[in-house]
C-alpha cells in the first residue's frame, strides 16, 4: 500500500509495467472535467473509472481486494477515508475474482485510517484489504478516479 500526493506519483513508475501508461494519463489529463464512467487508456491493461459518491459510515461500506488489478485510488474533490489491512488479517466472504476481479471481506476492528483529500491517492495491490468511501467527519460528495492497472 501506498500512500502519497499526486505530485510524486512518477516515483512509483518502476513498480509495474503498466504505471507508466497511468501516470501519462494522469499527467495531461485534466480528470477533473471527466463525465462519471470508464476510460480506456490501453486496453485492459490500463483503465481509469471516474466516480461521484457521498462519503459514508465506515461500518456501511466494505472490504474488498483485487487479484488481476491494482487500485489507484485518486482523489479529485473531497475529503474521504480509506481502510487499509493486510489480506492475512481479512476473512473472506464473498469471492467474486474470477467474475468481476473483486473479493469481500468480514469486519474487523483494529485497520489504518487514511485520510485522503483533494491531490492525494493511495495504491492498493492485490495483498492489500480496503474499505473505501468511507466519511471523514461527515457525509461529503467525492470525485475521484479510480485508475485500474493489470498486475
Amino acid at each position: 500500500m501506498v500512500l502519497d500526493v499526486i505530485e510524486n506519483i512518477s516515483k512509483y513508475a518502476s513498480i509495474n509495467k503498466n504505471f507508466i501508461k497511468a501516470f501519462r494519463f494522469i499527467e495531461e489529463n485534466n480528470l477533473e472535467e471527466f463525465s462519471e464512467g470508464k476510460y480506456e487508456v490501453d486496453g485492459d491493461n490500463v483503465f481509469i473509472s471516474i466516480q461521484t459518491y457521498i462519503t459514508r459510515d465506515e461500518v456501511e461500506n466494505k472490504w474488498e481486494a483485487h487479484k488481476k488489478y491494482i487500485d489507484i485510488q485518486y482523489i479529485l474533490k473531497g475529503t474521504e477515508v480509506m481502510g487499509y489491512k493486510n489480506l492475512l488479517d481479512l476473512n473472506l466472504t464473498e469471492d467474486l475474482l474470477e467474475e468481476k476481479d473483486v473479493a469481500f471481506y468480514e469486519e474487523v476492528e483494529n485497520w489504518v485510517k487514511l485520510n485522503l483529500k483533494a491531490g492525494d491517492f493511495a495504491i492498493f495491490f492485490p495483498e492489500d484489504g480496503h474499505k473505501p468511501c468511507c466519511l471523514s467527519k461527515e457525509p461529503e460528495l467525492i470525485l475521484k478516479a479510480v485508475i485500474k492497472v493489470k498486475v
